[in-house]
């Protein structure tokens, strides 16, 4: 739309400008990036949100992108998640300021189950984490077994949980982010 100031673009037109560089920013960082050795990725950030930002102007997105919570944990009040927002708008799921953050806590949830509930195999983490009242369970825990390569009942080792953790965002918030973002949330202390 033009007027006699120039060209008006409206916030729909650029979020989607935004969002198509970054899913073109991401792919290319996860074709290069995915077990190749890109060394050094502290110059990028990813984060869909600012901390103040509405979330009234990404309407489009998934809730877990939204949120910064790519795997859609449930918001509980007694977790005090290192790098919450402060004012939430989503009282059913956690929110993070960015997506690392969120990343961070879907490996210290599926750490807690190891550690704690001794809860090691993709189909005893599934059955946590989606149970049969609110998923299809079954179909998530095949599904993550198929894209992950690990079989259901096969007790995880520790390098494989990255490897849960970015199938799982996927199935839960429908993107493949690259590990080297997934491998640098989870070693965030």
């Amino acid at each position: 739309m033009e007027n006699d100031k120039g060209i008006y673009i409206g916030k729909n037109i650029l979020l989607l400008i935004s969002l198509s560089l970054n899913f073109f920013l991401m792919a290319m960082i996860y074709l290069i990036d995915d077990e190749k050795n890109i060394n050094n990725l502290d110059w990028f950030h990813f984060s869909i949100l600012d901390k103040d930002e509405s979330i009234s102007n990404v309407e489009g997105m998934s809730r877990g992108i939204r949120n910064n919570n790519p795997l859609n944990i449930r918001y509980s009040p007694s977790n005090k998640w290192l790098g919450e927002v402060e004012k939430k708008h989503d009282y059913d799921f956690e929110e993070f300021i960015s997506i690392e953050y969120g990343f961070r806590a879907a490996y210290k949830t599926l750490m807690t189950y190891r550690d704690k509930h001794n809860i090691k195999t993709i189909e005893r983490i599934i059955f946590r984490f989606s149970p049969p009242n609110e998923n299809d369970t079954e179909n998530i825990i095949k599904k993550l077994s198929i894209m992950s390569g690990i079989p259901r009942d096969k007790i995880i080792e520790n390098d494989e949980y990255p490897i849960i953790i970015k199938n799982m965002a996927i199935i839960e918030s429908g993107n493949s982010f690259p590990m080297k973002i997934i491998k640098k949330s989870i070693s965030i202390k």
